[in-house]
């Protein structure tokens, strides 16, 4: 992971870290209300004994992709707040 350098010519530490945990409760707010469209299996048993299953394993990959994405967000949090402002550029 690449992190920004945190130094004087650049964005400021408190920019950075406000805009990650911003978006660090966007995503999980994101993660909650697709929580609440996972496959129900009476919207698919018409559609075969496997259709549940099948769209069950499809939410589950893409439900994923939302905790990938947060790990990293997270993941850049801490690398940034460990940091301290050095003056090389």
């Amino acid at each position: 992971m690449k992190v920004p350098t945190i130094h004087l010519n650049g964005t400021s530490k408190g920019a950075l870290m406000e805009a990650l945990n911003e978006a660090y409760a966007v995503i999980l707010e994101a993660v909650s209300k697709f929580r609440e469209c996972a496959p129900n299996g009476r919207d698919f048993y018409p559609q075969g004994t496997e259709a549940h299953y099948e769209a069950r394993k499809e939410f589950e990959e893409q439900y994923r992709k939302f905790y990938e994405v947060l790990r990293y967000v997270d993941d850049l949090r801490e690398a940034i707040d460990a940091q301290q402002p050095t003056i090389r550029g």
